[in-house]
C-alpha cells in the first residue's frame, strides 16, 4: 500500500533530514536451500532505490548502517505474509556483501510451519519481504554528494535501518520494483498540515505503541512455539526408550532412565566435532578477483570459477586492488575515485595496510593457478620411465635394491624348521636439490594494467619446470656413468641395427638379468623402446606391422607386433635406442620429491626497497639411479 501521507521539506537544495513513515517493506526472491537443516539464505534488501514514496528510496546495506540488536536478542522471527500469528521459524543470521543484506533464516517443524516449508520448497511460494523500521532517513537533492555517494534525482536515502521481521510472502504487492506493503501504522487520512514538531510526536507515539505490541505478540509466539517443542521432545524420548508418552513413571524408572541418558551423552562427548567457521568477506574478494582474472586469460572456464567471478573478469586491475583497500576499512570509496592509477598503486604496493596484504594475496593465488595450469600442459616423456620416490630432507638418503632371488625349499615333513637366507641388499643414495627463479612485477605493471605480459611469464617459469626435468632424466639416462657395461650385460653386441633380430637379442639380455645373489633370473620384460625422433617411424613399422617386415611373405606374422610401446625424444640425436622396463616391474630411476611435493611452488613478497611485487617459484627434486637392469642399450650401428 502506498504511503498517503504528504510531507513538508525545507527548500534548500542539500541532504536534509525528513520525516517519513518510520516503518517499510521490501521483497525479493527466495535463494539457497539447506534442506536437512531446514534453512534458507536469501538477500532481503539492497542498496537499490525503489519506490517506497513519492521519490525513490535507498536504504544503505552495511553493517555499519544496520542495527542488528532484534537479531542478537533473539526477536527477529519469520512470519507468514507479515501476519504476528503465523510464526513459521526463525532468523539466525545475517551478513552483508557487496551493498546487499543476506539473511539465513530456519523453519520450524510444527504443522502450519511445515506447510509453508514444503511450498517454499516445491516453488509455489518464491516471495521474500521484509518490515523495518527506519532510523535515520535523509533527503539527497539531484547530483548532491553525502559520503561519496551521488543520484541523478532526488532521493531518501536511509543511512540506518533496523530490521523487524522477515516474512515468506505469497503475493507481491508491487512485482515491477519489489515494494512490499507498509507495516501498519495508523495512518493521518488526506493531507497533514500540522507543524514538524507536533507531527513527530505523533508519529513517535504510533511508532512506539506499535513496537510494544508487536514485541509481546512476537516473544508470546516465540514461547508457544518452544512449549510445544519441549513436548514433542519429550514424547519422542519417551517413544525412544520404548515407554508410554502418558505413562507416569516411578522415581526409580526416573533415576535408572536419566541415568541411561547421562552415560549417552557422556559417550557422545568422545565424538569429533565438525566445525566450519565459514569464509571471511576477505577471503571471498580474493577467491573471485583470482577466478575472475583466471577467466580473463582463459586459465580456466566458466564451470571452475566461483561464483561472482564474473564481475572481475570484465574490470581491470583496478577494481581489485580498489576493493582490496576498501575491505581492509582504511580507505573508502570517495577517497579512491580521486586517485590516479599511479598513486592507487602506490598505496596498494607500497603499504603495508590490510589491504596491501591481500591485494598480493590476490596475485600469489593467481600466478599459483597459472602455473599449476601450465605446469600439467607441458609435454614430458620421462614419467613413463621413472619411478617416484619421497625424501624427507636435503641430506642423502639411503635406499635398497631389494633381492629378487631365492626360492621356497621343500620343508621336512612335520617339521617347522625354516631356513633363512641372509640378506644381501644393496643400497644407493639418493638425493635432491632445489631449484627455482622469480619475477619482479614492477608498479608500472599494474598501472599500465598488463596483466597479460605476467600470464605469459608465469607460463614460461612453469612449463620450464617440466623442461628441465625431461633434460635432467636424458642426461642421466644417456650420459651416466655405471649404467651400460659390458659387465651388467645390457649392451647389445651381435645385431646393432634397428631390425627384429636386434630386438629378440635386446630382449633376451633382459630378461636373462639376474637378482642380486645370482641366483634365479628376476623375469622383466621390456614395455617400452626409446629412439630418437629421427628414426620414430622405422621402429613403429617393425613394431606394429601385422607381417614380419623382414619377409617377402605378406602371411608371415610379425613375432613382436605390438609387444612394445614407441616413445621417441630429441635427446637422441643418432641411432641409438633402448628397451625399457615398465617402472611398476622394477625401479631403474628413481624421480625423488620432498616430501612428495611434484609440482612447483610458487610464494609472492613485496619488496622492501622498491614499489614492486615479487613472485618466486621453485621445486625440490632430483633423479636417481637406483638399478640399470630395466635398460638395455643398442648404438643403432
Amino acid at each position: 500500500m502506498r504511503n498517503k501521507r504528504r510531507i513538508k521539506f525545507h527548500a534548500r537544495r542539500s541532504a536534509t533530514d525528513c520525516e517519513i513513515n518510520n516503518m517499510g517493506t521490501r521483497e525479493v526472491s527466495i535463494g539457497k536451500v539447506d534442506k536437512d537443516k531446514r534453512e534458507f539464505t536469501f538477500t532481503f534488501m539492497t542498496d537499490e532505490p525503489c519506490d517506497n514514496f513519492d521519490l525513490p528510496e535507498v536504504c544503505l546495506c552495511r553493517q555499519e548502517n544496520v542495527d542488528l540488536t532484534r537479531l542478537k536478542n533473539g526477536v527477529l522471527p519469520l512470519l507468514f505474509n507479515h501476519n504476528r500469528d503465523i510464526l513459521i521459524g526463525k532468523v539466525t543470521d545475517i551478513n552483508f556483501e557487496e551493498h546487499r543484506a543476506v539473511a539465513t533464516v530456519v523453519f520450524d517443524d510444527d504443522e502450519e510451519s511445515e506447510k509453508i516449508y514444503k511450498k517454499v520448497v516445491n516453488g509455489s511460494l518464491q516471495g521474500v519481504s521484509v518490515g523495518y523500521r527506519r532510523l535515520k532517513t535523509i533527503r539527497l537533492y539531484k547530483n548532491t554528494e553525502y559520503q561519496g555517494l551521488k543520484y541523478e534525482r532526488d532521493i531518501y536515502l536511509t543511512t540506518k535501518w533496523q530490521p523487524y521481521e522477515i516474512s515468506i510472502v505469497s503475493v507481491p504487492a508491487d512485482p515491477n520494483c519489489g515494494i512490499g506493503r507498509e507495516l501498519e501504522v495508523e495512518e493521518v487520512k488526506g493531507e497533514v498540515t500540522m507543524d514538524l514538531e507536533t507531527k513527530k510526536t505523533v508519529n513517535e507515539k504510533a511508532i512506539v505503541k506499535e513496537e510494544e505490541r508487536a514485541v509481546k505478540e512476537t516473544e508470546k509466539k516465540t514461547e508457544e512455539k518452544a512449549a510445544e517443542r519441549e513436548v514433542k521432545e519429550e514424547k519422542t524420548f519417551a517413544t525412544k526408550i520404548n515407554v508410554n508418552a502418558e505413562k507416569t513413571l516411578s522415581e526409580d524408572d526416573i533415576v535408572k532412565l536419566v541415568r541411561k541418558e547421562i552415560l549417552e551423552r557422556m559417550a557422545k562427548e568422545n565424538e569429533p566435532i565438525n566445525i566450519d567457521l565459514g569464509k571471511t568477506n576477505e577471503e571471498k574478494i580474493c577467491e573471485r578477483a583470482v577466478d575472475g582474472l583466471a577467466l580473463q586469460y582463459g586459465i580456466i572456464d566458466e564451470k571452475s570459477a566461483v561464483d561472482g567471478a564474473n564481475q572481475y573478469r570484465e574490470n581491470g586491475i583496478r577494481t581489485i586492488a580498489e576493493d582490496c583497500l576498501i575491505s581492509s576499512g582504511d580507505y573508502n570509496e570517495k577517497s579512491l575515485r580521486h586517485m590516479g592509477n599511479a598513486e592507487l598503486f602506490e598505496h596498494v604496493v607500497g603499504k603495508r595496510s590490510v589491504g596491501s596484504e591481500q591485494f598480493v594475496s590476490v596475485i600469489d593465488n593467481f600466478a599459483n593457478k597459472v602455473m599449476l595450469n601450465s605446469y600439467k600442459e607441458q609435454p614430458t616423456t620421462f614419467r613413463k620411465f621413472v619411478s617416484k620416490g619421497v625424501n624427507r630432507d636435503f641430506k642423502p638418503t639411503y635406499k635398497y635394491r631389494v633381492g629378487l632371488g631365492g626360492v621356497p625349499e621343500l620343508m621336512a615333513q612335520e617339521s617347522s624348521e625354516f631356513k633363512y637366507q641372509g640378506a644381501s641388499d644393496a643400497r644407493v643414495a639418493t638425493n635432491i636439490q632445489t631449484y627455482g627463479k622469480g619475477i619482479s612485477l614492477t608498479r608500472e605493471i599494474f598501472i599500465n594494467d598488463d596483466m597479460g605480459t605476467v600470464v605469459k611469464f608465469i607460463q614460461a617459469q612453469a612449463s620450464g619446470f617440466e623442461r628441465l626435468k625431461e633434460k635432467m632424466f636424458y642426461d642421466l639416462l644417456l650420459k651416466g656413468a655405471g649404467i651400460f657395461t659390458k659387465a651388467h650385460g645390457n649392451v647389445a653386441e651381435k645385431h646393432k641395427d634397428l631390425t627384429l633380430k636386434a630386438y629378440n637379442e635386446m630382449r633376451n639380455l633382459m630378461v636373462k638379468q639376474k637378482d642380486n645373489d645370482n641366483l634365479a633370473y628376476i623375469g622383466v620384460y621390456p614395455s617400452f623402446l626409446l629412439c630418437g625422433t629421427d628414426y620414430t617411424y622405422t621402429h613403429l613399422q617393425n613394431l606394429h606391422s601385422v607381417s614380419d617386415p623382414t619377409q617377402s611373405n605378406a602371411n608371415v606374422t610379425n613375432p613382436l607386433y605390438n609387444s612394445m610401446q614407441v616413445v621417441s625424444t630429441p635427446y637422441i640425436e643418432d641411432e641409438t635406442y633402448y628397451l625399457i622396463a615398465s617402472p611398476s616391474t622394477m625401479e631403474g630411476i628413481e624421480y625423488t620429491t620432498l616430501n612428495g611435493i611434484d609440482r612447483p611452488q610458487s610464494r609472492t613478497v613485496q619488496s622492501l626497497e622498491t614499489l614492486e611485487v615479487k613472485v618466486q617459484f621453485w621445486n625440490d627434486f632430483g633423479f636417481n639411479l637406483i638399478d640399470y637392469r630395466p635398460f638395455v642399450k643398442n648404438d643403432g650401428k
